[in-house]
């Protein structure tokens, strides 16, 4: 009775690729020293990290890059590897937003102003229009007036004070952030 299915076949180890060799290039028999032999294990090792390169493979490739005498020599090891490539630049981060939200005490100087400057404006049509000498009374809702008038006008600048430096330090933080040349200020 014949199977539908074919037989399997037997697994073999596959066995490390040796590198492959490089076409001779101009400056190929120029000796190297430590600093290229660093280098070319470094790359084997970001390879390795990346899975192009198994074990044996690295093994293999960096004792050749220890032993290698000549700039030939390494480019054999890292030829059939892909050139590193330009650094991925980090995500975007989301905009920092530049103004707070008002809060309750900053909508309440608002409205305190307001009407400070309305009750001091009626205040003084009151003592100009009227030829009775109710001083006293004007006089003291004008000081209550002035009074909750100048607070919420220190509020409202506080307000405005606290805006400029959060814009700053979001554009400090923007510059921070990105690399490259600082910005001129002329």
């Amino acid at each position: 009775m014949s199977s539908a299915y074919p037989e399997p076949t037997p697994l073999v180890p596959r066995r490390p690729a040796a590198p492959r060799p490089v076409p001779p290039f101009p400056g190929a028999d120029q000796r190297i020293g430590d600093a290229e032999r660093s280098a070319v294990c470094e790359q084997l090792s970001a390879h390795y990290a990346a899975g192009r390169l198994t074990d044996e493979e690295l093994d293999t490739r960096v004792s050749a890059a220890v032993v290698a005498r000549t700039w030939g020599d390494l480019r054999a090891l890292v030829g059939d590897l892909p050139l590193p490539g330009p650094p991925v630049p980090p995500p975007a981060q989301p905009p920092v937003p530049i103004g707070r939200p008002w809060s309750t005490v900053d909508v309440f100087a608002l409205v305190a102003l307001v009407g400070a400057v309305a009750l001091a404006l009626l205040g003084a049509l009151g003592v100009l229009g009227s030829g009775q000498p109710g001083y006293i009374v004007v006089c003291t809702l004008t000081a209550f007036t002035a009074g909750v008038g100048g607070m919420a006008l220190t509020q409202m600048l506080h307000r405005w004070r606290r805006s400029i430096v959060d814009r700053a330090a979001a554009e400090l933080r923007a510059q921070q952030a990105a690399p490259g040349p600082a910005p001129r200020s002329s």
